[in-house]
């Protein structure tokens, strides 16, 4: 007998190349630069949008977390408690 712990591999983000190439041409336009005023529309927008993606990457960062957390706490508690009916042996 033998104890078998399954092994999940989360592959990361499916885009991700995609997803830092598109952010770094928004804001590579901005680098360095002071924005001026017939520009500052399109730069809000720009800003506002990359603000929103980051605060969805930290909520799918948060989440994944808590899931994995979760998963390794059972895990680890199903290994004390079979550690201690052995060790009761």
């Amino acid at each position: 007998m033998e104890i078998i712990v399954s092994q999940e591999a989360l592959n990361g983000i499916v885009n991700f190349d995609e997803l830092k190439t598109f952010a770094r041409e928004q804001i590579a336009p901005y680098e360095n630069l002071m924005v001026e005023e017939e520009e500052l529309s399109t730069a809000k927008t720009v800003v506002a949008n990359l603000r929103r993606l980051s605060k969805a990457a930290d909520q799918e960062r948060i989440r994944i977390q808590k899931e994995h957390d979760a998963k390794i706490e059972l895990t680890k508690q199903q290994l004390k408690d079979l550690s201690g009916i052995f060790n009761n042996a």
